[in-house]
């Protein structure tokens, strides 16, 4: 058996930060989809899920870039952020879409 496509994260991640500077404050708020594809056919044909990274540690990642990430108010660098953080982070994932509202 052999599997030639999968992709999976987690969908519908709603943050919200408040980025102060000054008496200015700016705010970005965003829905995120961020899903992964790689080499993670084990867990398919094989039941083996050590190269699956969690959908909720997914969750958790996107909410600690929210948080930390120096891109956050520009959308389209900040979903460039997420998709690298995961494809540089784990060597078995290839491609990461990652899409905001």
């Amino acid at each position: 058996m052999s599997l030639t496509f999968a992709r999976y994260g987690k969908d519908k991640v709603r943050v919200l930060r408040v980025v102060r500077n000054g008496d200015w404050q700016e705010i970005a708020e965003y829905t995120i989809c961020a899903l992964v594809e790689g080499k993670i056919e084990t867990s398919y044909t094989q039941a083996d899920n050590t190269c699956v990274v969690a959908t909720d540690s997914v969750k958790n990642t996107v909410n600690v870039l929210a948080k930390t990430s120096p891109h956050v108010l520009n959308p389209a660098l900040f979903a460039l952020h997420i998709a690298l953080h995961f494809v540089t982070k784990y060597d078995h994932l290839s491609k990461s879409v990652v899409e905001l509202q």
